[in-house]
């Protein structure tokens, strides 16, 4: 019986796959489960049929599918009520228990807490500087009162972003949370409690035990690659690893297990050679394989389960039953068991990233080593050499598997792909299982006693992968080894997936490669084409409280500001940059700074380091040392440094850009905040930077005109958006970039209803998430992802306004009508 053609295969993958597609609907146990009984019944009716009971095996899955996901939408039943006051931050306290494993970061405790509405994810931090001590943190079982800010997860700030905020909603997760102070009501723990006490006892001490002995970076390799814990890694060395393909190393998966088993096979030799007795009345494999198993149970407890690790692990207890049995067991069950049990225990596990390019690097190794090539097949007649290279063939094309099973989920989450990363996992997967890993292991167990020993083991086992970091961002850089075509749909994303099982199982015969070359060929077409520009877009980038706006042409690709904070993720490198490969930007023409203000320019390195950045464009006035760290940082990889005095023109196609520097005499650096002018067909475009009332005057005096759309300067101010320059530029919509809940109340209601009692339509970057102006020569629309807070409902998630032109009257206000839209449950509103 062929592998696929078995039941429990069938089994596994059906319910596999319809986990994969039913999380992405909307919850609805109403119907779902009448569609469960529905379907309950047509199996039974079904299965009368001789052909169509061979598919029963099929059916019950989807069934199991779709109930354990129906169970899994209960959770969230109760939370609602207290979800519909998290749409803002909230300072409150809540009583409950802490739920779980506690994990130590740098900057905190991260814990669930149960209480009556659901779980929490919270955030416990033992002072204002975020230094943590051991003793400070909760503990598992411990019934606690913790107060502090709470508010519901990020919604998606683009559309093609995963909607991390429904995922946990489902999960039963009511929110998230900063605790400032917290107490202890009770501590009663049970044994499971007990359990995860001793545990997390021991990683923290683990990690504080590598992070007090090595220094950064060589502390955050270390922690990542034997806890799984990456919140102690330096952001450079986590980009190098991510952008080459190799960041998989970094994560508990079948090549740490491997490690881990072979290193317990190695101890139990030499423990069994002393035990005869034992040995002979159990028998050498039984033992071998309990140990083993045990060893892995441990480990797997000791990293907190993520899902790659509950593979591995699922993996090697499978093998070691079956070799208790002393029999052979199919690899296809083994895969589909273990990603059947991660389903079970979490049904929406399959929306995790991990949890697809886990369980897809692992199925494409499986495949190809089940349809290896003949000349790859080992035979009696072989000499040592031909063995050898036999080997050496099989292992690089194992490597290759996993690069080309993991390729579609890859770009359709990040838009981005390297092929340096089939080259590099040739290199760094064997460094790592054969050297880094087990040496790592060593120096941990002999830093217990002898610390300063264990600590250089440690230093000197990860020296490799600490030197390679430069050349690796090196690598990244170049433009030619990278394919980003953004991030994909659904139907590119079967076209890759289908070439490449067909490459996977080809056996290198010439009618299924070139058939493989096709399907990738057709695949990747339509992938260029999902994000390709036609028009004139400006995307106004969601970077919290910051600015960052992107100018696309067919020809012309422009950056404007990058986003800044002085604490948290460099939103350059954790927004800008994701965004701007996840719509297939390979390189920048020119990045413009507009001002010397840390949440315009903080992300600018990152871009500069990440991107190709053909020209830096600057005022001429900046000359602080920020400035000469990004021009000296352009120049360094090949990029022009233009130095902006008074103004600048650029034609790209349709689109007619012009750059206005303010006097360098202005007193406050806000108002010398450089304004672009974008022209289009029949429409204009205002972008003014952080002007204030004194810019916005000589902006005024200088170079009145009437636009469409206005930027509104300063993020919505009470300093800006001055009555002399709403009825200069009179525009007909208006945006502002904020963050959620800012400190600054961006953007003031008293400057809200200036635009309003003009008539002038409003979108906000923290209520809709990012976005998109789009510029055609019959049409102005505005592309957002979320809700809006306007004078009109426009609708949610994918929702477009349309803006068409039309003469004022005599008011001063705009006439238009509303127009229902028919696709996509939005409306278009037509002024």
């Amino acid at each position: 019986m062929r592998w696929y053609s078995m039941p429990w295969v069938q089994f596994c993958a059906a319910w596999v796959f319809s986990s994969v597609v039913f999380v992405r609907m909307p919850p609805g146990p109403d119907y779902a489960w009448v569609a469960s009984a529905l379907a309950i019944t047509a199996l039974g009716a079904a299965c009368r049929v001789e052909k169509v009971r061979q598919l029963a095996p099929a059916f019950v899955g989807i069934l199991g599918a779709m109930i354990s996901l129906n169970l899994a939408d209960q959770r969230d039943v109760g939370a609602a009520p207290v979800r519909s006051m998290l749409h803002q931050k909230w300072e409150t306290c809540l009583e409950g228990e802490i739920n779980g494993q506690v994990r130590q970061t740098a900057y905190g405790y991260v814990a669930n807490l149960r209480d009556q509405h659901g779980e929490w994810r919270l955030v416990f931090r033992s002072d204002e500087t975020g230094e943590i001590h051991t003793h400070e943190g909760p503990e598992p079982g411990m019934r606690v009162r913790a107060c502090g800010v709470m508010q519901d997860f990020l919604r998606p700030s683009t559309p093609w972003a995963t909607d991390y905020r429904a995922l946990m909603h489902r999960r039963g997760v009511v929110g998230r949370g900063v605790i400032k102070e917290w107490v202890a009501l009770s501590d009663q723990p049970g044994p499971l409690d007990l359990f995860a006490r001793v545990i997390s006892a021991r990683r923290f001490d683990t990690e504080r035990r590598i992070v007090n002995s090595l220094e950064s970076p060589w502390a955050g390799l270390v922690v990542a690659l034997t806890t799984g814990n990456k919140a102690w890694m330096d952001d450079r060395v986590m980009q190098a690893y991510a952008d080459t393909g190799t960041s998989h190393i970094l994560a508990i998966s079948g090549l740490h297990f491997g490690v881990v088993a072979g290193l317990a096979w190695f101890v139990f030799v030499g423990l069994i050679r002393r035990s005869t007795i034992l040995s002979r009345r159990v028998g050498a494999k039984p033992l071998a394989a309990a140990f083993v198993c045990l060893a892995c149970l441990s480990y797997v407890v000791f990293v907190g389960a993520p899902v790659s690790a509950q593979r591995a692990s699922v993996g090697v207890f499978m093998l070691g039953a079956a070799s208790l049995r002393i029999r052979k067991i199919c690899p296809f069950h083994l895969i589909g068991s273990a990603a059947l049990l991660v389903l079970v225990l979490e049904p929406t596990a399959s929306m995790d990233i991990g949890f697809q390019l886990s369980f897809c690097a692992t199925f494409g190794i499986l495949l190809f080593n089940h349809y290896r090539p003949s000349f790859l097949e080992s035979r009696r007649l072989d000499t040592k050499p031909t063995k050898r290279l036999k080997a050496f063939g099989l292992f690089v094309g194992i490597s290759l598997a996993a690069s080309v099973a993991t390729l579609a989920p890859l770009v359709a989450h990040f838009g981005f792909f390297s092929w340096w990363s089939i080259p590099l996992n040739l290199v760094v997967v064997p460094l790592v299982g054969s050297l880094v890993f087990p040496l790592m292991l060593v120096g941990q167990a002999l830093s217990s006693i002898w610390p300063l020993g264990g600590a250089w083991l440690m230093g000197f086992s990860v020296h490799p992968l600490v030197l390679g970091v430069e050349p690796l961002l090196a690598a990244a850089r170049m433009s030619s080894w990278n394919w980003v075509p953004g991030a994909l749909p659904l139907g590119p994303t079967l076209l890759l997936t289908a070439g490449a099982a067909i490459l996977l199982v080809s056996r290198c015969r010439w009618p299924a490669l070139l058939l493989a070359a096709f399907t990738f060929s057709i695949g990747a077409w339509v992938s260029n084409q999902v994000h390709r520009v036609e028009h004139v877009n400006i995307d106004f980038l969601d970077v919290g409280q910051g600015d960052s706006a992107l100018i696309r042409t067919p020809e012309f690709t422009m950056l404007i500001d990058a986003g800044g904070k002085l604490y948290g993720r460099d939103p350059g490198r954790a927004q800008v940059v994701p965004y701007l490969r996840q719509i297939g930007v390979e390189h920048l023409d020119v990045f413009m700074i507009t001002h010397a203000d840390l949440d315009h320019r903080g992300g600018a390195p990152a871009v500069i380091e990440l991107m190709e950045v053909k020209a830096l464009m600057i005022h001429e006035a900046e000359q602080d040392a920020f400035t000469q760290d990004l021009v000296e940082l352009t120049r360094r990889y090949g990029g022009e440094i233009l130095r902006l005095a008074d103004t600048w023109e650029h034609r790209a196609g349709a689109l007619k850009l012009v750059a206005r520097a303010p006097p360098a005499d202005l007193e406050h650096k806000n108002d010398r905040s450089i304004v672009i002018e974008a022209q289009a067909y029949d429409f204009r475009v205002l972008l003014t930077g952080d002007l204030e009332f004194a810019g916005e005057s000589w902006w005024v005096l200088e170079h009145a005109s009437r636009f469409d759309f206005l930027k509104m300067p300063h993020h919505g101010s009470h300093t800006s958006s001055s009555n002399a320059l709403l009825d200069a530029v009179f525009p007909r919509a208006a945006m502002s970039s904020a963050g959620v809940n800012n400190a600054f109340s961006h953007p003031r209601p008293q400057v809200l209803l200036r635009y309003w009692l003009r008539g002038v339509q409003d979108f906000h970057t923290h209520q809709s998430g990012t976005l998109r102006l789009v510029m055609e020569p019959q049409r102005l629309s505005v592309l957002h992802g979320g809700e809006t807070q306007s004078t009109d409902h426009l609708g949610k998630i994918d929702t477009w306004t349309d803006f068409l032109k039309a003469e004022s009257t005599e008011h001063g206000l705009h006439e238009g009508v509303a127009v229902e839209q028919g696709a996509g449950g939005g409306h278009v509103h037509a002024f």
